[in-house]
C-alpha cells in the first residue's frame, strides 16, 4: 500500500506541469512567460486545468500516506506532522481547484482572493515540511545527502516564492514580463521535491 501510493504521489507534480505545459501551448493567447498557471483553469478549456488541481491535490494527499506508511518503523508523533504538512498541501491545491483565479487586469474578487490565499496554504506548509521529512530521512539507508539537500529547500523555495509575489505577480512588478516562468520554476523546486523523494522510496522498496 505504502509503494502504490508513494507511486501515486511521485507521478501527480509531473501530471500537474505537464498538462498545464500542454494546455498553455494548445491555448489562444496565452504566454507561459508572463502568464501564472491558475489563468488556464478560465476559459472553456479551464475544467482541464481545474482538474488538474483536483488530481494534484489528491496525489499530495496520497504521498502523505505513503510516506507515512513507509516510515513504519518511526515514531508516530516523527512522522504525522510532516505528513500532516503534507496533506494539509494537498487541499491547498484542492481548494485552488474549488476556486477559480480572477481574469488578469480584472478586480480581485471573493473567489479569487480565496484562490490566492489557496497558493499559500499549499506552499507554506510544504515549506515547513522540508525540514521535518530532512530529520525523518537523515537516518534511512542511502538518504543523508537528500536529507541534506532537503534541509536546504525552505531556503530556495522561500526566496523563488519571494520573487514571485514581489516582483513577478502583479502587471507593472519589474518581473512580470516573465512572471510565469518564475512561477514555474518555483513550483518544478516545491513540487518537485515530492517526486524525486517519492522516486527514491520507491527504489528503495525494491530493494527491502
Amino acid at each position: 500500500m505504502a509503494v502504490r501510493l508513494a507511486a501515486f504521489g511521485t507521478a501527480g507534480p509531473i501530471v500537474f506541469l505537464g498538462g498545464a505545459t500542454l494546455l498553455g501551448l494548445i491555448r489562444p493567447g496565452y504566454d507561459m512567460a508572463s502568464s501564472a498557471i491558475s489563468e488556464l483553469a478560465l476559459g472553456p478549456l479551464g475544467w482541464v486545468q481545474t482538474a488538474n488541481f483536483y488530481l494534484t491535490g489528491l496525489s499530495f494527499i496520497a504521498f502523505a500516506f505513503g510516506l507515512y506508511l513507509y516510515l513504519g518503523h518511526r515514531s508516530r508523533v516523527a512522522r504525522a506532522l510532516p505528513c500532516a504538512l503534507l496533506v494539509l498541501s494537498g487541499i491547498g491545491l484542492i481548494i485552488s481547484g474549488i476556486f477559480p483565479t480572477d481574469a488578469p487586469g480584472a478586480p480581485e474578487t471573493g473567489t479569487g482572493a480565496l484562490h490566492n490565499l489557496a497558493f499559500l496554504v499549499t506552499l507554506f506548509p510544504l515549506i515547513l515540511t522540508y525540514p521535518l521529512a530532512a530529520l525523518l530521512l537523515r537516518r534511512e539507508p542511502g538518504f543523508r545527502a537528500h536529507a541534506l539537500v532537503t534541509a536546504l529547500m525552505p531556503l530556495v523555495v522561500f526566496g523563488l516564492l519571494f520573487v514571485f509575489v514581489g516582483f513577478g505577480s502583479e502587471a507593472g512588478d519589474p518581473l512580470y514580463g516573465v512572471g510565469g516562468l518564475v512561477q514555474r520554476a518555483l513550483i518544478v523546486v516545491a513540487f518537485g521535491w515530492i517526486t524525486v523523494t517519492g522516486w527514491r522510496l520507491l527504489a528503495r522498496s525494491t530493494e527491502r
